[in-house]
């Protein structure tokens, strides 16, 4: 319709609508190019609806970047520009950006950098009327104090402060991986009912957008969490249904390539384990899990 209207700064902004809904299904191929296409028609506008425009384009392709990999020192680059642009002239674009800074330093590994940017988002966000994109903010927080290993008391602590806004607002991306982080720091407290629920959760919030990555991440959790109670035949159609949807992201995912095989490998030890339950056997745990090293139940633990 927008382009049978000829008005390219309305075609502009159903791409963006596209594009990001593109990426919200982690569909990330298809988001790239129609982002693309978007930027380059709000470039040629110079009015202020279309510089906010650009501004959510730009973040938006952001993220496509780091999840396919590559490119991130000129994503950098150009979330920095969006930076020193809205930093005097809009305070919410601002904020979004420290966000999108905090999760590529997060991507190359700079845990203590990414979490002074959320810090500084989510403080940033207090007086805005944005809601979720706070909670987004504070779960990056919470997300890197995971990844710098402090206690769990902290990580829970954290992550709950999302929850706490997250948890009122329609069902989202933010509340699937706010619970995901949950389910993880109550799985290394030992509450695994508490990890169940969570996990139970985010699956239903990740089916509800229709985040196959998300789907196949929680399933992968609920594996996890499965055998850590010995309910191998539960964990097993976890996985399974996990590996089935790590394969519908497609040929273009690396994390079908990496996880696909992890969740059928879990499923083969699995099988090994029910036939011979002496037998010592480690288990990958899910995607993003801080502990990388393979898990070893209780009752068979590593030597």
């Amino acid at each position: 319709m927008a382009k049978a209207n000829g008005n390219e700064l309305c075609i502009a902004e159903a791409l963006l609508c596209l594009g990001s809904s593109y990426l919200l299904v982690t569909n990330f191929v298809k988001a790239k190019a129609v982002l693309e296409e978007s930027s380059q028609l709000l470039a040629a506008d110079d009015s202020s609806h279309s510089q906010q425009l650009g501004f959510e384009c730009t973040l938006a392709r952001m993220d496509v970047a780091a999840y396919l990999g590559g490119y991130h020192e000129e994503s950098k680059v150009v979330v920095e520009d969006v930076l020193s642009r809205t930093k005097d002239s809009d305070l919410y674009w601002h904020a979004c950006a420290l966000d999108a800074l905090g999760w590529l330093h997060w991507i190359m590994g700079h845990h203590t950098q990414a979490l002074e940017a959320f810090v500084e988002a989510a403080d940033t966000m207090k007086g805005l009327e944005c809601a979720r994109d706070r909670a987004s903010a504070l779960y990056g927080k919470a997300y890197s104090l995971n990844k710098l290993d402090v206690s769990d008391e902290a990580v829970h602590d954290a992550v709950q402060e999302a929850w706490e806004i997250a948890g009122h607002l329609e069902p989202s991306y933010v509340h699937g991986n706010i619970l995901v982080l949950l389910g993880e720091v109550f799985v290394r407290m030992g509450r695994l009912v508490d990890a169940m629920d969570a996990f139970e959760k985010c699956l239903s919030a990740y089916r509800y957008i229709g985040a196959g990555l998300g789907v196949a991440q929680a399933l992968d959790n609920i594996g996890y969490a499965y055998l850590h109670t010995g309910a191998y035949s539960d964990a097993y159609s976890a996985f399974e249904a996990a590996a089935e949807k790590y394969a519908d992201l497609g040929d273009n995912s690396s994390d079908r390539e990496e996880f696909e095989p992890r969740c059928r490998e879990n499923m083969e030890n699995i099988r090994l384990k029910q036939e011979n339950p002496d037998q010592v056997i480690g288990f990958y745990r899910p995607r993003n899990n801080r502990e990388q090293d393979l898990f070893y139940p209780a009752a068979t633990s590593h030597p």
